[in-house]
């Protein structure tokens, strides 16, 4: 068996069919498809089944609900392929997207790497360059200072997700044993890193045959329950992986990673939340995990926004941060810009 293809399914119904189908259809066919079914509560379960009771290369495995990554985590316990590919329950890929990946992989490449299409609810699609790096083979040692974090900003060499990358197994193995089940803010990234970091080459594709369903109303302008929470978890649990500890620059990197963070939960709670408060702000400003990456850190390339709100961060200024806010709230509705 060349490959296995882990699909993670909960609540997906509506648009299950047509992902299966864009994997059935492939034009590489060995293959063995891993539905796992998340204790899905809509008729998921039973698409599943219908799926599998016709094509012998599906295999279905229902569980009991725990999250994201503990489905994939069991999706990959019985991954019997040399390869791994995830693809999510909600998303879908051209008919050659296997073989695109498996004819770029070889015995000394050990990841794949290709960008996606951004696929909207009216049908719509748009090339989405996910990875910073041009097509090509890379040695993972020439990157490792930015394998994380590119600079000051959110600049991403690979991109995160466990999709649209080829694997080998036997690393995706290795490595899930790292990736707490718990963790459901930037999950991807604690597989992803372990495996990057231990690789000695990766390859960059210039194609984009993997469609990500984007709802942007949802995903960009709405409330995260216990952000903070989850950051902090993501990052303590990034920072205890060993090929991560192994390498001295990552940590400036995560320290780097963690002020982006802060932005983004200080800025959920003034904008989506109901209003952020003094208690929050010194709550994540007083925090170790902050005071330490304000020590560590590469904010020189940082956007302006960013550096101004980690400059109150770092100075405890609670009510000039309230005012920056404020003023951007006004520019983004003047100029229709994303908040």
């Amino acid at each position: 068996m060349k490959v296995s293809v882990i699909v993670p399914i909960y609540k997906v119904e509506k648009y299950l069919r047509q992902c299966v189908d864009s994997i059935l259809s492939q034009t590489f066919q060995d293959f063995e498809l891993i539905l796992v079914d998340d204790g899905s509560p809509d008729n998921c379960p039973a698409i599943c089944d219908e799926y599998a009771s016709k094509d012998k290369r599906v295999v279905v495995l229902h569980k009991k609900n725990g999250g994201l990554v503990s489905a994939w985590k069991a999706g990959v316990e019985i991954a019997k392929g040399e390869y791994i590919a995830f693809i999510d329950g909600d998303d879908f890929v051209e008919f050659t997207y296997l073989e695109t990946l498996l004819d770029n992989m070889s015995d000394d490449i050990d990841v794949v790497c290709m960008h996606c299409q951004r696929y909207y609810d009216d049908n719509r699609a748009e090339n989405y360059k996910i990875n910073a790096l041009s097509a090509g083979v890379y040695e993972v040692d020439t990157l490792k200072d930015r394998l994380i974090l590119d600079g000051g900003d959110y600049h991403k060499l690979i991109a995160n997700c466990r999709w649209a990358k080829l694997f080998k197994t036997s690393a995706v193995k290795d490595n899930a044993k790292y990736c707490l089940e718990e963790v459901s803010f930037g999950e991807d990234q604690q597989l992803t890193i372990g495996i990057l970091f231990e690789s000695k080459k990766i390859k960059l594709v210039d194609e984009y045959k993997y469609y990500y369903r984007f709802n942007q109303a949802s995903i960009v302008n709405s409330y995260k329950q216990k952000l903070w929470e989850r950051v902090c978890l993501l990052i303590d649990t990034l920072s205890s992986i060993p090929q991560v500890q192994a390498v001295g620059s990552a940590y400036r990197q995560l320290n780097t990673q963690l002020l982006l963070y802060v932005n983004d939960c200080l800025r959920n709670e003034q904008y989506f939340g109901k209003g952020l408060s003094k208690k929050y702000f010194l709550q994540i400003a007083n925090d170790d995990r902050t005071k330490q990456a304000l020590q560590n850190c590469d904010t020189a390339s940082m956007g302006r926004l960013d550096s101004k709100i980690i400059k109150c961060v770092r100075k405890k200024r609670f009510l000039r941060l309230k005012y920056i806010l404020f003023i951007y709230f006004i520019y983004c509705r003047l100029t229709g810009d994303n908040l």
